[in-house]
C-alpha cells in the first residue's frame, strides 16, 4: 500500500495546476496526501473505502486520492 500511495502522490501532484479557484494548489494536494497517507496507517481498509467515496473527504475540486498496486490494478480512484 505504501508504493500506491507513493504512486498517489505523483498522481495528486500532476493534477495540481495554478490558475483559478476551481482549481487544487500543490499546498492542498501535500495536505490531502499528508491526510490520506494518516488515514492508511490507522485503517487501510477504511481509508481505501473513503479514498472511492466522492463524500469520503478525499475528493476536493480537482484533487483526489487514487491507489494502484505493483499488479496496475487500481484499488482506490476518487470516485
Amino acid at each position: 500500500m505504501k508504493k500506491a500511495l507513493a504512486f498517489a502522490v505523483a498522481g495528486l501532484l500532476a493534477s495540481v495546476a495554478a490558475g483559478a479557484g476551481d482549481k487544487g494548489t500543490p499546498e492542498e494536494a501535500k495536505a490531502m496526501l499528508d491526510k490520506a497517507v494518516a488515514a492508511v496507517k490507522t485503517d487501510e481498509a477504511k481509508a481505501l473505502a473513503a479514498f472511492n467515496d466522492a463524500k469520503g473527504g478525499f475528493v476536493d475540486r480537482d484533487l483526489y486520492v487514487f491507489c494502484f498496486g505493483k499488479d496496475g490494478k487500481i484499488s482506490a480512484n476518487g470516485s
